[in-house]
């Protein structure tokens, strides 16, 4: 569809009404709308956006109506995503504060039906409203500027008997999903969906090691909300080394293959020298642990030189280049073409084969117009929440819907930020059990080659009362870095999604949790069985923090039969009486060079020490000593009101969390 000349293009409500007849009156008539499956009757409609939630606005509408017939044969109508398009906003009234290119109404064209007793009316939705919070990125109710066009389309599937609602969806998923074409000599391949994937997290020390109570701070804290920089981590960055190598490690054992240092470039004003020594620290720990990593700086503060020279330095670790974190949701800003690329061509001559990409939400119409500004781009790149229970199966199509814009572009796609948003007031027993179909959503599409959770772990670096907002604490990891359930969901998922050849597949051992005794010591033993199809030759290694001592105690070399378990004794004990917990790691190398951790918990529970001398503006009824006075040797509860202000909820996360970690106790 192509707007003609002088045509009315702005405060309009436009759509094509496609009509599918039929001789009789359907036996049965069913749609899946937005993932949701369930009866058409002869006179239904579809919800229109209705209902509560957000992600009615983002998601398409309609993905599959089916009508059988009296006589058993079926029709399933099956609809393509159709990428809406962009137009030109000529101001400076935008969080760019210039010119862009921007979204039009929805990121997808919306699609909707209706039946009547001898018809379904498919009904696509070019130009149409959105609500407030979406039109800081989607100018509404406007229609492509003349002479530009927007393409969609559908297939129509007939069998002579009855189709399944499972059946349909697979048929949908095949359409609309992720294909791949490779000509291999004389012939062409085509792979439908990818075969496995590759799962990355975001971390970045350099922000999330800070921390800021309000009033008390780490020195060095350069905001209040997301994201600061701690420069005291990264000037001082020897005083957190520890800490690093421990999450890196915890990441490496979970099953993550990337790191995506976000934010990258929050440490661009600091001293170049001292850029240097931590970034040589931090790639050589990511080095060690064959772990690949992510540069994904937020804005333009770094140069085309600076950006390529890292690229150059940490070249056998940095996998990929993500400019500017997630701008093309909110569109192009008229300056930034020339810089990207800038970039990419700066990143291309010292690694030809690195890929550079940018990042929207679904929006993927944002990319053909890329294309047509001359940006040069080598992913399409898509971040995206589930922002409630309502929104889960919203997931889906999210990803789909980058899937496949990509195989229309001939692109991978990649998934660099995915979470839920909004859960935060549900117990972590109740998330994790919808945990699985907020990340599966994405992953059962088959539409997504890499795969990154965001973010890692708790932290403490924004502000609770400023810059806290009460929807998220969607890490996996508590600041303690114990695991909360939705850490073994999310570890499930990704040994079920990687390659069969993945070390985390092959090498399998429970989390194990270690009491230490009241000096610090005890012995564990780690279990680890070969589920691979080959017998496994391993030598073992023991690494930890440096205020805990790890001994291996028995054989450092085994072989492993399929099937077969080996057991491993480590002996352990604290530099130390300090309570907390202590995470160590059994390294596994196998005889083909792949490297497997295996991550373990040792607890040392005591009171813990307080500070009750710094000056603060809380008074206590008797002395601050007393107040806290708890027994550490029972399991310890923050409570905080239902329907508590964010603040209040907010204050409990950083009161659990810092008396978990301080204690030893969870």
């Amino acid at each position: 569809m192509t707007t003609e000349p002088n045509t009315r293009t702005s405060g309009v409500y436009a759509a094509v009404v496609t009509r599918l007849t039929h001789a009789a009156a359907p036996a049965a008539l069913r749609s899946s709308y937005d993932n949701h499956i369930a009866p058409f009757g002869p006179a239904g409609h579809t919800p229109f956006r209705a209902g509560e939630g957000r992600h009615h606005f983002v998601q398409r509408g309609l993905d599959w109506a089916m009508i059988q017939a009296s006589g058993g044969a079926t029709v399933t109508w099956l609809n393509d995503f159709a990428e809406s398009f962009t137009v030109f906003e000529d101001s400076a009234k935008n969080r760019f504060q210039q010119p862009r290119y921007t979204g039009a109404n929805i990121p997808q064209l919306g699609s909707e039906a209706q039946a009547t007793e001898d018809a379904l009316f498919w009904i696509t939705e070019i130009a149409r409203a959105n609500i407030t919070s979406y039109r800081d990125r989607l100018i509404d109710n406007i229609l492509p500027p003349p002479g530009e066009s927007v393409r969609f389309g559908s297939r129509l599937a007939f069998d002579s008997g009855a189709v399944s609602d499972t059946r349909a969806t697979e048929q949908f998923i095949a359409y609309t999903g992720y294909t791949r074409q490779e000509r291999r000599g004389e012939t062409i391949e085509i792979a439908f969906g990818v075969p496995s994937v590759r799962f990355g997290t975001s971390y970045f020390p350099y922000s999330t090691l800070g921390e800021n109570f309000d009033r008390l701070k780490l020195p060095g804290m350069d905001s209040e909300g997301y994201w600061p920089l701690a420069a005291d981590t990264v000037t001082q960055w020897p005083l957190f080394a520890d800490a690093i190598r421990r999450d890196l490690r915890i990441a490496k054992a979970m099953g993550f293959h990337v790191i995506r240092l976000h934010y990258l470039d929050v440490i661009a004003r600091l001293d170049p020298r001292v850029q240097r020594a931590y970034l040589d620290f931090l790639f050589g720990e990511l080095r060690h642990l064959r772990l690949g990593a992510m540069l994904s700086p937020s804005d333009a503060r770094f140069t085309p030189a600076q950006i390529a020279a890292m690229v150059s330095r940490y070249r056998d670790v940095v996998e990929a280049v993500e400019l500017e974190n997630e701008i093309l949701i909110w569109g192009i800003p008229q300056d930034r073409p020339r810089y990207w690329n800038a970039v990419y061509d700066a990143v291309k001559a010292v690694a030809p084969r690195m890929p550079v990409h940018l990042t929207a939400h679904t929006n993927t119409g944002i990319f053909t117009r890329l294309s047509q500004l001359g940006v040069r781009f080598d992913r399409i790149g898509g971040h995206a929440y589930i922002d409630s229970l309502d929104a889960i199966p919203s997931g889906r199509g999210f990803a789909l819907a980058m899937g496949n814009y990509a195989s229309k572009a001939g692109k991978p796609a990649v998934i660099t930020e995915w979470n839920w948003r909004g859960l935060t007031r549900m117990t972590p027993e109740a998330r994790a059990k919808v945990y699985p179909a907020i990340i599966g959503g994405a992953l059962e599409s088959r539409a997504i080659g890499e795969f990154h959770q965001f973010q890692f772990q708790e932290t403490l670096n924004v502000n609770p009362r400023l810059g806290r907002t009460g929807i998220r604490h969607y890490e996996p990891l508590r600041l303690s870095r114990r695991p909360k359930p939705e850490a073994f969901e999310l570890m499930d998922l990704m040994h079920r999604f990687v390659g069969v050849d993945d070390p985390i597949r092959r090498l399998k051992a429970p989390h194990s949790v270690t009491a230490l005794d009241a000096a610090g010591r005890a012995t564990a033993t780690v279990t680890v069985t070969n589920h691979g199809s080959k017998a496994e030759r391993l030598r073992a290694a023991v690494e930890g923090p440096s205020d805990l001592r790890s001994t291996l105690t028995s054989a450092a070399e085994v072989r492993l039969a399929p099937g077969g378990t080996a057991s491993f004794t480590v002996k352990l004990a604290t530099r130390g009486t300090s309570p907390g917990f202590y995470h160590w790691f059994l390294r596994l190398r196998s005889a083909d060079g792949s490297l497997r951790y295996i991550w373990s918990e040792a607890r040392m529970t005591a009171k813990p020490a307080f500070d009750v001398k710094t000056a603060s503006l809380v008074t206590y009824p008797g002395t601050a000593g007393a107040a806290i006075d708890l027994d550490y040797t029972k399991p310890v509860r923050v409570v905080y009101g239902q329907n508590a202000p964010v603040l209040e909820m907010e204050s409990a996360y950083v009161i659990a969390s810092t008396l978990e970690s301080a204690s030893g106790r969870p």
